[in-house]
């Protein structure tokens, strides 16, 4: 599996590098510094990819409005392999609930099969996971542990995945 990563943002390479910086130095990790948006369109559009995560800062700041798009999600789309996925990480803090119900309806304009999770009860995040056909989760935990690691041993196929992310 291959994984490209997106960051615009030159303070979170730095910490990622005090950090952990194993993904910085894995031969299977490309970094492109610059915007996710523009790193994917950029990309060939023969480019797909199983899975596209994006972790934009609050939608209300600069910029990162657009990657909460109907453009941005229909560019996601776009890059997905058949069957692949979207997650968009929705961040709840100093965001009113009119703009997360705006987004969340923005996002299942593009990805009609979504599901909302939020990691805990007091979690102020959501991530939205989307895809463009009918799709089942698993119910249960261990159910989720099981896709994981076949998905990790790449049982999910040859396409390179993505996490393309922001600031």
């Amino acid at each position: 599996a291959r994984v490209t990563s997106a960051e615009l943002e030159p303070a979170v390479l730095e910490a990622a590098a005090v950090f952990d910086a194993r993904a910085l130095v894995d031969p299977r990790v490309r970094l492109v510094r610059d915007d996710a948006r523009m790193a994917l369109r950029r990309e060939s559009a023969r480019a797909r990819y199983d899975v596209i995560v994006s972790h934009p800062s609050n939608p209300w700041v600069t910029g990162a409005s657009a990657l909460f798009s109907v453009e941005y999600f229909e560019l996601v789309r776009a890059r997905l392999a058949p069957g692949g996925r979207a997650v968009a990480w929705v961040q709840l803090y100093e965001t009113d609930r009119d703009a997360v119900r705006a987004l969340t309806r923005t996002f299942l304009q593009v990805f009609p099969w979504s599901y909302a999770f939020r990691p805990g009860p007091a979690s102020r995040d959501l991530f939205l996971l989307g895809a463009v056909e009918p799709t089942t989760l698993p119910a249960d935990e261990a159910g989720f542990e099981r896709a994981f690691t076949a998905w990790q041993r790449g049982a999910s196929g040859s396409t390179p995945a993505a996490a393309p992310t922001t600031s």
